[in-house]
């Protein structure tokens, strides 16, 4: 959940899967439920800077069975420019249990 291509994003694919939590926990609880091996999970801080939302889909990942997430900074739309997050970041580390890698 953390590609920004516009390719992948059109497809509802890569981080543009931060846009439907429910559909996120969908797809990550059936996929924990699926595999005998531990599961990680990237993502953005969410899909633009109005629309942040990495708390709550680390939440759901957490209560999914994800066993650690990395973070890439920044939101989709700010794709690979501007400043990391790293407030964000540490919001969400402070309010799960599980490894957060700042990526």
């Amino acid at each position: 959940m953390g590609c920004p291509a516009k390719k992948i994003c059109n497809v509802m694919a890569g981080s543009a899967l931060l846009q439907d939590e429910i559909l996120v926990g969908k797809i990550l609880n059936a996929i924990v439920k699926s595999v005998d091996i531990p599961v990680t999970l990237k993502i953005r801080t969410g899909w633009s800077t109005q629309e942040k939302n990495a708390l709550s889909v680390a939440r759901i990942a957490e209560d999914a069975g994800i066993q650690a997430l990395a973070i890439h900074g920044r939101t989709r739309a700010c794709a690979y420019k501007g400043e990391a997050e790293y407030d964000t970041i540490a919001t969400v580390k402070a309010g799960i249990n599980i490894p957060v890698i700042a990526n």
